[in-house]
């Protein structure tokens, strides 16, 4: 009996009975205005009847979000050779020498980006945690009370700040 019921949820777990979430015509119309024609989104939204506002909703949505993401890198790849001449052609050029020497280097990374990008680890969540010996860190020197000191204290994430406002007394017997 237990088999019948695990046999029936595994069958119903495999089929997909939510609807999946598209992005409406004149949504991906307008998508498609601002990725490949430049328009600004209010601009976007007004040549197509829309409201500035209903647009601006729309991208509040993951699946509008992940279509515009999804148009943005099919736009960046098919640019690419394009960035490629435009680089050569700076680098050609007389008239501004820096400009050349920055579209040379520019040309050297093209290459190393794919495998920086792939040698690279990628991130992960966790916790990492850093051991070392007593030796190895830093001495820690106590500041004075001063504004300072307490503004380093902040920046650099020790101890809170705690800013004594009232005057430092002299010692006694001094003038």
């Amino acid at each position: 009996m237990t088999a019948t019921r695990t046999d029936r949820r595994s069958r119903i777990a495999g089929k997909s009975n939510a609807k999946s979430v598209q992005v409406s015509p004149l949504v991906r119309k307008a998508i498609e205005l601002m990725v490949w024609q430049g328009h600004h989104r209010d601009d976007a939204a007004k040549a197509l009847g829309m409201l500035p506002k209903s647009l601006y909703n729309a991208f509040r949505k993951h699946h509008v979000r992940q279509h515009y993401r999804n148009e943005l890198e099919v736009l960046r790849t098919s640019e690419r050779a394009r960035n490629i001449h435009a680089l050569v052609r700076v680098r050609d050029q007389d008239d501004n020498k820096m400009a050349a020497v920055q579209a040379v280097k520019a040309l050297e990374q093209l290459s190393d980006e794919p495998a920086a990008a792939a040698s690279s680890p990628a991130a992960s969540p966790g916790l990492v945690l850093v051991i070392a010996q007593p030796e190895a860190m830093a001495r820690v020197v106590p500041l004075p009370d001063t504004v300072e000191a307490a503004a380093h204290r902040m920046v650099s994430g020790s101890a809170p700040a705690i800013i004594n406002s009232a005057p430092a007394k002299a010692p006694r017997g001094a003038p």
